[in-house]
């Protein structure tokens, strides 16, 4: 298959379908009792064809309204791979529309980021749980709605 954005998103759908997210133009998106979560596709604005994956979170307790639009109104936002493995996950999300296998590109996906990137994000379900991950300073793209909310708990 072609490393395109399609072959992107029908890898994502593959990692995210099953656990219940459904896709919302370029977010896929699971509801849970406090708010959503999201899994986004974005294009870079420097490099042609590099795209990065972001993880978000929204929560109604501390919004003053409903959710407009995802992922324009969260609360947090990461890209959910560490420092060191950087120039691994930009190659593996560079779309350059050369043949790759699918299974193994799942595997590299998955080894390289997703699969930290998705159990960080899975365990940032409730609002308490943010607010834990903001006290203990980890959690990254913090907005003030979030990080007020946890002075004030």
């Amino acid at each position: 298959m072609k490393k395109n954005r399609r072959f992107l998103e029908k890898v994502i759908e593959s990692q995210v379908g099953p656990m219940g997210f459904v896709k919302q133009r370029s977010v896929w998106v699971l509801t849970t009792e406090d708010g959503y979560l999201g899994v986004q596709i974005q294009g870079s604005r420097f490099a042609k064809g590099l795209v990065y994956i972001n993880f978000m979170g929204w929560y109604r307790a501390i919004s003053r309204s409903d959710l407009e639009t995802f992922p324009d109104h969260i609360h947090f936002s990461f890209r959910g791979h560490t420092n060191e493995a950087r120039d691994a996950v930009c190659a593996l999300l560079t779309l350059d529309d050369s043949d790759v296998e699918f299974e193994a590109f799942v595997e590299a996906f998955k080894s390289l980021f997703f699969s930290r990137g998705l159990a960080e994000l899975m365990g940032l379900q409730t609002l308490e749980a943010a607010l834990a991950a903001v006290r203990r300073d980890e959690l990254e793209g913090i907005f003030l709605a979030l990080h007020d909310a946890a002075k004030a708990h």
